[in-house]
């Protein structure tokens, strides 16, 4: 990854400052607020520095805000259990965003790489046939 140290402490602190800040997430809407500061440090960084990898990580966690986003507005439309919110996923996309952080810290490109595949997963599990296969055990997030 061809980043400045100086933009790779920004991105980590911000990191940090998101995670601090979805522990006082009161609803499910203010936890997607604070989230989405995550991949809007990156995409401010990729302005002035653009890198594969942040690109990754960007669309990949901008893909899962949005994902939950839908899934959530879908929830509140249609009151039935079947599309209700996983109130679940939201630790697993805090336990994602640490996990991404650690990565990013280390530098190491493979395992940045198998988190967000792991994002992407629970992006996918947001989807009708994700959450089947989720529930079903057949999709491990």
């Amino acid at each position: 990854m061809k980043i400045s140290q100086e933009y790779k402490d920004l991105i980590v602190n911000e990191f940090e400052e998101v995670d601090q800040s979805l522990q006082s997430a009161q609803d499910p809407n203010d936890f997607l607020y604070f989230f989405s500061a995550s991949f809007g440090i990156l995409n401010r960084i990729m302005n002035i520095q653009c890198d594969p990898t942040l690109v990754f990580m960007h669309q990949i966690l901008q893909s899962l805000h949005q994902s939950m986003q839908a899934r959530l507005q879908a929830a509140g439309i249609n009151q039935s259990s079947t599309m209700a919110f996983p109130i679940e996923f939201l630790a697993k996309m805090k336990e994602i965003l640490q996990q991404l952080r650690a990565a990013f810290m280390k530098g190491s490109d493979a395992e940045t790489h198998s988190v967000l595949s792991r994002a992407a997963n629970l992006t996918y599990a947001s989807s009708g046939n994700g959450y089947y296969l989720y529930i079903r055990q057949k999709l491990n997030i």
